[in-house]
């Protein structure tokens, strides 16, 4: 048996232009008490909240919209803040507990069943550290185990503080497979799963027509195919696509031999087009030349002209001015050296021409060669433009219409098998029946279970001096109390309220000394409730103080016992105070909060200066609890 448990140490409501309310609990008894409409039941619903609730406790109206609870457990402290409406809880825990700070859901659902939330926290604050499985039916259907799953017998509020059936009756299947878990380690998860009439009834009524609606889609789709693949009724698809793909097989080949005789033109023409180039500027390079050597050959015969008419330019030999005789040099002859030079010049002008005839001739052939390639090269775009390409486009475009047939073909078969097994699947669940697994799970829990029960009802009956408590039993079929033979039922709700209260210590006793996980928190939300105007007798309040409150009889007897059981766990109770008793609530491990305007009061109420009547104008949420 683990020591594994937890209290709330305190819970704190705050908002941006509020003053923040803070309560700090007693580990053991704890005692809300003022006139309506304080706060209490708020107090109630926020706890519930706080420990993977759904519902907010009251609308942000209030100027309320944060709640920080912080718990301590045997390892350390564990806090938990959560806004308003959030669906997120941030949790800081001690590191000894092994939970990441984070944000984290309240509660598995059937999106998030594998989660850690914070149920999972709670749950591993008491020792449960792996998830576990519950049943929640005799047919065995099964969900994960929560805290909400036993919260509710735990936590008794102001409208079910009366009810006529046990405190185990909430989500029986699910209740008792958590208290078995709880107590005794109960793996459920081997248990086999059946068909309950419920999730029968839940297949025809969802299943049937969302079935019935894919069959006529698809039934739909299928005829529309049927049409769009009509005219290819009786061909052979795969056949036609196997001989179309061959001729496609050919002319690709062809496509490829012309693009690589094409792609050889074209680099023959760039290299024919570059010779060409070449080839005329060696010859505008040579035309040039050939311009100075026949610049050179008319300038040799200028100076051989010049040459011959030399002798008729002799001066005259005799000075015309004194008669005196001239000596006159013999002028040189150039004429050999003129013809010498003229012969080579003429020479080369000869040789540059036989090399102009022959580039000539390379440049004609070059321009002939190019323009044969040119013109091959067009007649190949042109076959392939005009006839391989289109021809392949043709091939290709029929190839794929006729894969189209194909896969619509298969798309056909498939929506007729999908037709035929969603058929049978309606088919089976109208006739389907239930597995009469029929788990009674009363018949899990022990004798020992019953025994003890048994004996601390009476234990506390005493104590409170009913004077039949010799004659209470814990019914095995019922889970309930019965007292002289006598079912809860057939008392008022003074009496209900009183033995759900008991019943319920009952159960804080049976967890505290036997339990291996202990859930130690409980609440009880008026457990008075119905009280209120009686002035005495059925014992329960056999003498009022001045201010009306109960001074003896059973109910002031069950506040002394509560305040005397403090070491059996937190216990948590709200209630008026015109019909709390005014039992001593100073003692070691009790913890008195009085809400209201008196002298008494330690506080106006839960929020500051809101009063629940008013709040609830805002706030349409129902109990939690």
């Amino acid at each position: 048996m683990t020591d594994n448990h937890f209290y709330i140490e305190s819970i704190r409501f705050d908002g941006d232009n509020v003053d923040a309310s803070v309560i700090r609990f007693s580990p053991g008894f704890n005692i809300i008490h003022g006139p309506s409409d304080t706060g209490k039941t708020y107090l109630a619903k926020a706890i519930k909240y706080m420990l993977a609730g759904s519902t907010a406790p009251f609308g942000k109206e209030t100027g309320y919209d944060r709640i920080t609870m912080v718990l301590q457990g045997v390892s350390g402290k564990v806090t938990l803040k959560r806004g308003l409406g959030s669906t997120l809880t941030y949790v800081v825990a001690d590191r000894d507990y092994g939970i990441p700070a984070g944000e984290y859901e309240q509660a598995p659902t059937d999106g998030n069943d594998d989660h850690f939330t914070i149920s999972d926290v709670l749950l591993r604050m008491i020792g449960l550290n792996e998830p576990r499985s519950i049943l929640t039916n005799r047919y065995g259907s099964k969900e994960k185990l929560s805290w909400r799953t036993f919260s509710k017998t735990l936590h008794r509020s102001e409208n079910r503080i009366t009810s006529e059936e046990s405190i185990f009756t909430s989500a029986k299947y699910a209740t008792l497979s958590a208290f078995l878990t709880l107590f005794y380690d109960y793996d459920l998860s081997t248990y086999r799963e059946g068909i309950s009439p419920a999730d029968i009834a839940t297949r025809k009524r969802v299943l049937v027509p969302f079935i019935n609606d894919d069959i006529e889609k698809a039934e739909a789709r299928r005829d529309a195919l049927v049409n769009e693949t009509r005219e290819f009724e009786g061909r052979s698809v795969r056949d036609e696509i196997d001989e179309l793909g061959t001729r496609m097989e050919s002319l690709t080949h062809d496509q490829a031999e012309r693009l690589s005789k094409i792609a050889d033109l074209n680099r023959l023409i760039s290299n024919l087009e570059h010779e060409q180039t070449r080839l005329e500027f060696a010859i505008a390079k040579y035309n040039d030349l050939a311009s100075v050597y026949v610049a050179k050959i008319k300038r040799l015969t200028f100076d051989d002209d010049a040459n011959d008419h030399a002798e008729y330019l002799r001066p005259e030999e005799t000075c015309a001015f004194c008669g005196s005789k001239i000596h006159v040099n013999e002028l040189p002859d150039y004429s050999e050296a003129i013809a010498s030079d003229t012969a080579n010049e003429v020479s080369n002008l000869q040789e540059l021409q036989r090399v102009q005839e022959q580039l000539s001739s390379r440049t004609i052939a070059v321009q002939q060669h190019l323009s044969e390639a040119k013109q091959e090269l067009a007649a190949l775009q042109t076959d392939l433009a005009n006839e391989l390409t289109p021809a392949i486009k043709e091939l290709s475009q029929a190839i794929r219409e006729l894969r189209q047939v194909e896969e619509k073909r298969a798309e056909i078969e498939m929506l007729n098998a999908k037709i035929g097994e969603w058929g049978s699947q309606i088919g089976d669940i109208s006739t389907e029946e239930p597995t009469e697994l029929n788990y009674e799970l009363e018949g899990f829990f022990p004798r020992e279970f019953f025994s003890s029960m048994t004996k601390y009802l009476r234990e506390i009956l005493t104590e409170v001096h009913y004077e039949k408590a010799k004659s209470a039993t814990f019914d095995e079929d019922d889970f309930d109390i019965v007292v002289a033979g006598k079912r809860k039922k057939s008392h008022g709700k003074g009496y209900r309220a009183f033995f759900n209260t008991i019943v319920g210590l009952a159960l804080r006793h049976y967890i505290s000394e036997r339990a291996l996980y202990k859930p130690t928190i409980m609440l009880f939300d008026t457990p008075t409730l119905g009280l209120e105007h009686q002035k005495s007798g059925d014992d329960l309040i056999t003498r009022k103080d001045e201010n009306g409150r109960p001074v003896t009889g059973l109910l002031r007897n069950l506040f002394d016992y509560m305040i005397d059981t403090a070491d059996q766990g937190q216990l948590i109770i709200l209630n008026n105070t015109d019909v709390t008793p005014p039992s001593d609530f100073d003692g070691a491990g009790a913890m008195e909060l009085v809400f209201g305007d008196g002298d008494d009061a330690d506080q106006p109420g839960l929020l500051h200066d809101i009063r629940e009547q008013v709040a609830d104008e805002t706030n349409e949420q129902g109990s939690l609890f």
